[in-house]
């Protein structure tokens, strides 16, 4: 009975310390945060079904712009017009072009898991902006943070 008691709490500690992430969601909303390049910005975005939606919030000069990123489409709406191209066309430096980025070879799976960090899961990839990090709640799979250390970008991101 005693080797029962010494057995079993140590087979519980192992147990737990090779459980898995939670997968990274692919489908979100959240208030996304960041100092890029100097400016202040914060948007809103909507992920699901394959499409990116961003509604710039800040700076000033963004409000209202709204980015919708459908398979290789890029689509800006402000005040009710709307222009289309290919992705290509936008800079891959942009703020919205980075989220998109990323999301889309995180959403893809081509990301390795580096370890857990209290209950947070860090990721890291490469996109055409870059190499990046992502930073993902342990147990849910939210994304709380994403980095691309050659572009100086972070970006904070508030589930909604």
């Amino acid at each position: 009975m005693k080797k029962l008691l010494v057995i079993l709490p140590i087979i519980l500690i192992l147990s737990s310390c090779s459980s898995k992430p939670a997968d990274i969601q692919k489908e979100f909303k959240a208030t996304v945060s960041s100092q890029y390049n100097g400016i202040d910005i914060q948007a809103d975005i909507t992920s699901k079904n394959h499409t990116l939606t961003i509604k710039m919030k800040t700076p000033e000069s963004l409000n209202g712009y709204i980015y919708k990123y459908d398979n290789s489409k890029t689509s800006v709406i402000y005040d009710g017009l709307m222009i289309s191209a290919d992705d290509d066309y936008f800079p891959k430096d942009s703020f919205s072009s980075i989220l998109n980025n990323v999301l889309k070879v995180t959403a893809s799976e081509e990301i390795n898991y580096s370890g857990k960090y209290d209950e947070k899961a860090k990721y890291s990839g490469k996109c055409e902006s870059g190499d990046f990090v992502i930073i993902c709640d342990y147990n849910t799979g939210y994304i709380s943070k994403m980095e691309i250390k050659k572009l100086d970008f972070e970006a904070n991101f508030v589930i909604k």
